[in-house]
């Protein structure tokens, strides 16, 4: 029989914890605001494409244009949580409802 390798006990590999925010897709209108909550405080956030929408720590994304792009979340000692957010104009349909 061969011989079993024990698992490696890496000291320096930290396990990161996970973290929830309360939307991980979002879609609104340009001008149209809306809150995530996120399950930690004190965290630091990225937005990929300013243009198209801004974040701040309080949770709150606002549509800016139109386009895609993705917030970033990230806590010390977590795994980063990404949203995908959506901007558009006109013609946006939000589970079955149509906005012009």
């Amino acid at each position: 029989s061969s011989p079993t390798t024990p698992p490696s006990s890496d000291p320096t590999t930290e396990k990161l914890k996970d973290f929830t925010v309360s939307k991980n897709d979002v879609s609104l209108l340009i001008g149209e605001q809306l809150t995530v909550i996120v399950s930690v405080s004190d965290f630091t956030y990225e937005v990929a494409n300013p243009l198209i929408c801004s974040f701040n720590n309080r949770g709150a994304i606002k549509g800016l244009d139109k386009g895609s792009t993705t917030i970033t979340i990230f806590k010390e000692g977590y795994n980063p949580q990404v949203i995908n957010v959506t901007v558009g104009a006109i013609d946006i349909e939000i589970d079955g409802t149509y906005f012009c």
